[in-house]
């Protein structure tokens, strides 16, 4: 599942430097989603088997939940700014935990929620946004998006107990593709500046995008199948900071003390919950093998 995170980190620099060149960014997430189309259409007849579910409905949830959660991110951003769309975005560890304990039952461990909030005040310190305006449709854009990924989460979650994730991924790329063509086509009609068509680098960089975001959700989709919500949500968190830190990196973006002291708190959290997770799955482990044992005596 980390893995998978630390594609998805990587995958902002690729699109930022899409944009750098020309690409804008509705038309970026359509890349993004018909490339994992393509590769999932190719796995699945190289291994000749095509992708089946167990959960028709609830997989078509995951697939609107997320398609519809990645167009108002991109809406966040491109009207308040990469900061403040970051930030209201990666709250959506809060809102999957909040269903998961409304209608999974999934309370989590004594403590967890104490840590899940130093781990958000931690992506706040990495993301540093400036508030400029007023509350917008922006910033209701980019709650909202967070709430559809907090439930798109949830989805995951289930799925992975019956279904595999190429099938839960490639519900999310159809039906990211059916919401963001759309936005990309009258976005593109109605920006006077025309598209890098000709320019084989911006190509390059769409292709890599596409890439690390499908490395991305297939690790970390397949991650929830032994992960619990609570460490899985958390993890994420970890996004920005690899964000942060290769901009820095490959782009000569600035690293400030803030990002330092917000990417400690992110790890420290992380790490005290996949202490306590850890332990929780060994003591359910052990018990269930006491209750095996005593079941199976004379």
């Amino acid at each position: 599942m980390l893995l998978g995170y630390l594609f998805l980190g990587l995958a902002p620099v690729l699109v930022r430097s899409a944009r750098d060149v020309g690409w804008n960014a509705p038309f970026t997430v359509v890349a993004r989603f018909g490339l994992a189309s393509v590769f999932i259409v190719f796995i699945a007849a190289a291994r000749r088997r095509w992708l089946t579910t167990n959960n028709r409905w609830l997989l078509i949830w995951r697939g609107i939940f997320g398609g519809l959660a990645v167009l108002l991110y991109f809406t966040s951003v491109q009207l308040t700014g990469a900061g403040v769309g970051t930030l209201l975005n990666y709250t959506y560890p809060i809102w999957a935990n909040v269903f998961g304990a409304v209608f999974l039952g999934q309370r989590g461990f004594r403590g967890f929620w104490a840590l899940l909030a130093v781990a958000v005040a931690g992506v706040y310190l990495v993301i540093d946004p400036v508030w400029t305006q007023l509350p917008s449709f922006g910033e209701l854009a980019g709650i909202v998006s967070a709430m559809l990924a907090g439930a798109a989460v949830l989805c995951i979650k289930k799925l992975r107990e019956t279904d595999e994730s190429l099938s839960i991924i490639w519900s999310f790329s159809v039906f990211g593709l059916l919401f963001s063509v759309p936005v990309a086509v009258l976005d593109t009609l109605a920006s006077t500046k025309p598209l890098p068509w000709s320019d084989l680098h911006g190509w390059w960089l769409l292709v890599l995008t596409g890439v690390f975001s499908f490395l991305g959700h297939v690790y970390f989709t397949r991650g929830y199948k032994h992960t619990s919500l609570q460490l899985g949500s958390v993890l994420a968190l970890t996004v920005p900071v690899v964000a942060v830190l290769c901009g820095w990196w490959f782009l000569d973006e600035p690293l400030s003390p803030t990002f330092v002291a917000g990417g400690l708190l992110i790890l420290a959290a992380s790490a005290w919950i996949g202490i306590r997770d850890g332990q929780e799955l060994r003591a359910a482990a052990s018990a269930e093998s006491i209750t095996g044992t005593a079941r199976s005596a004379p």
